[in-house]
This record gives C-alpha cells, structure tokens and sequence, in this order.
C-alpha cells in the first residue's frame, strides 16, 4: 500500500509539473510577436493593403507611415474564459506587427484607413513631386574692357 502512495505521489506531481509546463507555453505564445499577413496591390493612384484582422478592435490596432515604410501593430485578446485545454491551437493571439517597404512614397496627409468585417484596408495615395517648371535664365552681358 505504501508503495502504491509513491507512485500515486509522483504520478501526481509529474501531471502538475506538466500542467504548468503547458501553462508557462501558452503564457509565451501570448507574449511572442505574431506576423500579420498581407495584401498589397497598386491603382493608376495609390497602393492599397489589406489585412485580415479578425477578432481585433480598431482600438487595438496602429498604423504608422514614415517615407515609404507603413508599419502595422497590435494586439489579438484571447476571450476564453472558461477552464479547459485546447485540442488544436492554429489561432495566434497577443502582439502582431507588420513593416511593408512601398517602392515609392506617400502622401501621408491623405491616407486613409478602415476596418470592416475584420479585414483592415489602408489606402496610400501616391506622393505628386513637384515637377520642375522650365525656366528661361536670363544671361548677363558684360561689356569688354
């Protein structure tokens, strides 16, 4: 009997040292960055990205631009309450960036964004230069000596 009780004992503080294995796992993939996927196409006026975001609010969610480099972050709250395990764990949530490097620069001031039905929509009206207008110099005529 004594000799069931060790085993008994050990079989339980192995299933707890795993269990808080398993929990320390899930507390990492929560912490870890996850990669945003994207879409990214161009018009005859601006380059546009779409983004799959389900799940998140637009609250939780920041893009910036500076030049040519649009960066998307965020974050992707679990809302499982109930205790349990999971079977299969495909779903990232926690943290997520995305840096996309655009071949041309934008005009940041007209840039619009929209999230609907979980898809993010950034569209980046393309930056008009300024085009150098011909100028005509006048040449100075200095008289010989």
């Amino acid at each position: 009997m004594n000799f069931l009780k060790k085993i008994y004992a050990a079989f339980k503080k192995r299933e707890l040292k795993e269990k808080e294995e398993e929990k320390d796992i899930f507390l990492e993939e929560e912490k870890e960055k996850g990669t945003l996927v994207v879409d990214i196409y161009q018009t005859d006026k601006e380059f546009i990205i779409q983004a799959p975001i389900a799940g998140v609010k637009k609250e939780d969610i920041e893009v910036s631009v500076e030049e040519n480099i649009v960066k998307i972050s965020g974050e992707r709250k679990r809302k499982i309450k109930e205790k349990g395990e999971f079977l299969i764990k495909e779903c990232h949530f926690g943290p997520f960036s995305r840096e996309v490097f655009l071949p041309e620069k934008v005009s940041a001031e007209k840039i619009k964004a929209k999230l609907e039905n979980g898809i993010l929509e950034i569209r980046l009206p393309f930056l008009k230069e300024k085009k150098e207008e011909s100028l005509k110099i006048e040449i100075e005529e200095i008289p010989e000596e």
